[in-house]
């Protein structure tokens, strides 16, 4: 695919950008959600990665850091099956800031639509908790993100597998565990409709704490260490 230079060089950066890092917050406990229960949540995330990205045979470091809102929905469809839903929105798209090869001039784009993100997946209960032991899930699901910069439509497809691992102790409940996500980027030029795509493999160990609010609501936070560096706040609520 021909482009311009200024073009192909943001074309790149975003590419790179997108392929170095993108992974979806758990916001939940491994423990066991009531039959036929329904639980919303909202919740607010600020993530920041340090990226490498290579132009010509120079090596750059950069960063990008974004913010999101995501409403979440749980139900209890099974004893030990929970299928999810979530969708949300970039709050002011993305940013992403490099020096230049001279190194005396800070680079910056960002961005120019919010763009969106839909998921579907579901928490498997292997064990459930105990007076002595952990309980302990599986969670996986697919998400799709998409955002504009320039002249170029970003999609974002991935899929991540994790293993969490908590224990409540009386109204605060701890947990974490790892998650490996498998992502696809797919960037296209909005002026002749050409595209290209990439695929990265990431890893990272999360941790978050739950506690109890009121009667039915409850309050989250979380953080990721890794590929991916996030920090997650929200609150949830039983809806029936």
């Amino acid at each position: 695919m021909y482009l311009p230079k200024k073009e192909s060089l943001i074309f790149l950066l975003f590419f790179v950008l997108w392929n170095e890092s993108f992974a979806s917050e758990l916001m939940t406990t491994a423990s066991q959600i009531k039959r036929d229960k329904f639980s919303g949540q909202i919740y607010y995330t600020k993530e920041k990665n340090e990226i490498n990205f290579q132009v010509g045979t120079n090596i750059f470091s950069g960063e990008k850091e974004g913010r999101k809102i995501v409403f979440k929905f749980d139900y209890g469809f099974k004893t030990t099956f929970y299928p999810w839903i979530k969708f949300g929105s970039n709050l002011q798209g993305y940013n992403l800031f490099f020096p230049s090869s001279t190194a005396t001039v800070t680079n910056y784009y960002r961005s120019n639509y919010p763009g969106w993100l839909l998921g579907v997946g579901a928490r498997l209960l292997l064990f459930p908790e105990t007076i002595v032991n952990p309980a302990i899930s599986f969670d996986f699901g697919y998400t799709y993100a998409n955002t504009q910069v320039d002249d170029f439509y970003l999609g974002i497809y991935e899929f991540q597998g994790a293993i969490l691992v908590s224990k409540k102790f009386d109204k605060v409940h701890p947990y974490g565990g790892f998650r490996v996500m498998l992502t696809e980027s797919e960037l296209k030029s909005k002026r002749n409709r050409e595209k290209i795509k990439g695929r990265k493999d990431n890893f990272s160990l999360f941790f978050g704490l739950a506690s109890s609010l009121f009667h039915r609501e409850k309050v989250f936070f979380e953080f990721a260490l890794g590929d991916e560096k996030t920090f997650s706040l929200g609150i949830s609520s039983e809806l029936n």
